[in-house]
């Protein structure tokens, strides 16, 4: 494993089990086996591992929502195929998700943000695939006539408040609600 590969790596272990406010550097460098120097060889600042962690994520995540979108054979097959991908997601890489529930600071979305043009980018990238999902259901007729925007931000807005309230409650939740929630969506927006 390269270096710049190990800090990534002892970065998301360590922002996922302590936060990444709580990490400091001189720790992430021990863990990753590297000089406290040679992380910043590879990121200037530490907000930068967290940055590229995030778009790293992101850009997977994006890539597994348009291969849905390829693969659906219809609007509502893309839409249940996103549900059981975001949930799926969440339990398979449970540390890049509490990371994303727990740290991402929205600052960084702002317009000022000198990183702003990385991120922005992504996540409205994520709001037109869905938008896509809906309008192609409408088109073929197997999702619910609305506003596609409307709809977007629905199943959007639905699938990460469960994935955020069950990283946030942890094992104390005695379900978790996730195939609940793709049969809900599945009923929700099929056409009628």
């Amino acid at each position: 494993m390269s270096r710049k590969q190990a800090i990534i790596t002892a970065a998301i272990d360590l922002f996922a089990a302590q936060g990444y406010h709580a990490t400091p550097t001189a720790e992430l460098a021990r863990r990753a086996g590297v000089s406290e120097g040679s992380i910043f060889y590879y990121f200037p600042t530490k907000e930068e591992i967290l940055l590229h962690i995030l778009q790293e994520a992101m850009t997977n995540y994006l890539e597994s929502v348009r291969k849905i979108l390829d693969e659906a054979p219809s609007g509502i097959d893309a839409v249940e195929g996103f549900v059981r991908n975001h949930l799926a997601g969440s339990q398979l890489q449970p540390k890049i998700t509490k990371i994303l529930v727990r740290d991402f600071p929205l600052g960084l979305l702002e317009p000022g943000s000198p990183h702003h043009a990385k991120l922005q980018p992504l996540f409205s990238e994520l709001g037109d695939l869905l938008l896509t999902i809906i309008q192609r259901g409408q088109a073929d007729g197997s999702v619910i006539a609305g506003s596609p925007q409307a709809l977007a931000l629905l199943l959007r807005s639905t699938t990460v408040g469960l994935s955020r309230l069950l990283l946030l409650l942890g094992a104390s939740q005695p379900v978790d609600g996730r195939e609940e929630l793709v049969a809900c969506c599945r009923r929700a927006f099929a056409a009628r």
